[in-house]
């Protein structure tokens, strides 16, 4: 019989969103940093995504004013049949 080895705990990309958007425990976060710096791969993804959620958080969840014009002097200027 074969001695009990425990398992090695693979850090995935999964892991690392987890650990951007606060959803990790604490163990995981220290584990998935240490894996970061280990890992060239892990490392370059969780730079990119870093980058991409700046960019989305600066996304603008509202229409522009000139949009909005748009909308409504189409809007004024519809003839109902």
């Amino acid at each position: 019989m074969k001695p009990h080895m425990p398992m090695i705990k693979t850090t995935t990309q999964l892991d690392v969103l987890k650990c951007l958007y606060n959803e990790a425990s604490a163990e995981e976060n220290k584990r998935i940093e240490n894996e970061l710096l280990c890992n060239n791969d892990l490392a370059e993804f969780y730079v990119d995504v870093v980058l991409v959620k700046e960019t989305l958080d600066k996304v603008q969840y509202e229409p522009s004013q000139s949009s909005v014009d748009n909308i409504l002097a189409f809007s004024k200027s519809y003839v109902k049949a």
